[in-house]
């Protein structure tokens, strides 16, 4: 039997503390996110990884707050904006499961805007909508912990973010 094949208590390394994820939860994964170290990621922000929105980052310190376990990199490398909160930042984000024909795009606009960022939501043909935000840093952490929690338009089953220097150009908020 495989260790993803058996029940998620019985997986080694289910009963170490602050294990969030199963190694056989991580398709590829040999390591649970949580053991790999100087790496600070939540389980949501792995790559073609589903955590439900309401699960990233439960049972940590803070969590539930805006811009909660949001130091350290993003699953691409890139660092993401810490203690510098009118720091300027890029945040990208793809938005997985029943989110398009809902009103998300339009809800998202009106939250970014009273953030005072700029940037986009976009409709994917994968049936994701990707935002890309600029602003002060923490108001980008404050409109991703929106994303990352309950109250959105739609069921959310996967957030995945990307934090970036900002490039610029960008005026309003466009929904695409």
């Amino acid at each position: 039997m495989r260790d993803g094949d058996m029940p998620r208590d019985d997986r080694p390394g289910a009963d170490l503390p602050g294990a969030d994820v199963a190694a056989g939860d991580l398709p590829g994964v040999d390591v649970a996110a949580g053991d790999l170290p100087g790496v600070d990621v939540a389980a949501g922000d792995l790559p073609g990884v589903d955590v439900a929105a309401g699960d990233a980052g439960a049972g940590m310190p803070g969590a539930g707050m805006p811009g909660a376990g949001l130091t350290g990199r993003d699953a691409a490398g890139g660092e993401v904006p810490g203690g510098e909160d009118d720091a300027p930042a890029r945040l990208t984000v793809w938005i997985a499961g029943h989110v398009q024909g809902v009103g998300l795009r339009w809800w998202i606009r009106e939250r970014a805007l009273e953030f005072g960022l700029v940037g986009s939501a976009q409709n994917l043909e994968d049936g994701r909508v990707k935002v890309i935000a600029e602003g002060p840093a923490a108001r980008c952490r404050d409109l991703l912990a929106l994303l990352s929690g309950p109250g959105m338009p739609g069921r959310v089953t996967g957030v995945t973010q990307r934090w970036d220097d900002p490039r610029g150009g960008l005026t309003g908020f466009a929904e695409r």
